[in-house]
């Protein structure tokens, strides 16, 4: 029986092929497909053509698949449901479809089981949980406009922001020459048409600033405010979580780039978080989605 998962972020796209054992045949990976963000076609686009690849590589007719999971970024409404179940049945015509959201598949994977507490942080953020009478709840995923706080796109928002303070008072910031560096500019004011530039999708945009945020972590006053903030955001995602779930001392898994190895920011969140060992997902997301394929299937 041959089974197949799509872990679907704002950033990249994850496919997986495998058999009934978890064993990965083939696996591809994209660009991201949150379709609120990419738009919808361009998002389709990628997700036909990153399948495609893995039932290529996994040497797997697309008539031979059984089951299909799917959490996708943003596809949680009723239309968005309907809009990728049509994507996969076209590919996938004999296959048996089953979509949730992206941190549902990522907390499976995290767990091992749908159950426990995952907080996520890579271009977005939020927490999802399920406790022990299977009831689930997402907080925060609002996106980089409305929330996102600890996010990579909120954390390079955040230095920005410091860098055109700084600019305006004539401050030295070892934040700005680092960025400056990066974008081979002179100064602040360059930021301007780089960040606006228009047909370019600003939360991947901003979210390329945090890896050198938490590099200057132990260098740089202002990036280590910035990471002790963003830790403080992501913790209080899990305490809301664990609260209006009614979860005691919850198993608490990490998930998504800026948390997925140690680093200041998974260090800080897992000390305001009194965890004793750094958590690490038992699988990747996209075999969390074909385990969730195989508990939905008959």
């Amino acid at each position: 029986m041959y089974l197949i998962g799509i872990d679907g972020g704002g950033s990249t796209v994850r496919v997986a092929v495998t058999d009934e054992m978890l064993t990965i045949l083939g696996q591809a990976r994209a660009g991201g497909v949150n379709p609120n963000t990419v738009g919808r076609d361009h998002a389709a686009r990628t997700i036909k053509e990153t399948l495609s690849a893995a039932l290529t590589l996994a040497s797997i007719r697309a008539d031979e698949v059984h089951a299909v999971g799917a959490g996708i970024a943003g596809a949680m409404t009723a239309s968005f449901h309907d809009w990728l179940t049509e994507i996969l049945r076209d590919m996938l015509p004999l296959a048996q479809i089953h979509i949730t959201t992206d941190m549902e598949i990522a907390l499976i994977a995290a767990h091992g089981e749908r159950h426990g507490v995952i907080v996520s942080a890579g271009t977005g953020s939020a927490a999802f949980g399920v406790n022990d009478q299977g009831e689930a709840l997402l907080v925060g995923g609002w996106g980089y406009l409305l929330g996102d706080e600890g996010s990579g796109a909120w954390i390079g928002l955040q230095a920005l922001k410091h860098i055109a303070h700084a600019s305006d008072r004539g401050q030295p910031s070892i934040l700005a020459e680092r960025v400056f560096d990066l974008l081979q500019i002179r100064e602040a004011r360059d930021l301007v048409p780089i960040i606006y530039q228009p047909g370019v999708l600003a939360a991947p945009r901003l979210a390329r600033f945090a890896p050198l945020v938490l590099e200057l972590a132990d260098k740089d006053d202002a990036a280590q405010e910035i990471v002790k903030s963003g830790a403080a955001h992501l913790a209080e995602l899990v305490n809301v979580l664990a609260e209006r779930l009614k979860m005691d001392n919850p198993a608490i898994c990490f998930g998504g780039g800026l948390l997925s190895g140690a680093n200041p920011l998974s260090s800080a969140l897992q000390a305001r978080l009194g965890l004793d060992v750094f958590p690490v997902s038992v699988y990747p997301a996209e075999i969390g989605a074909v385990i969730y394929a195989m508990g939905q299937s008959t």
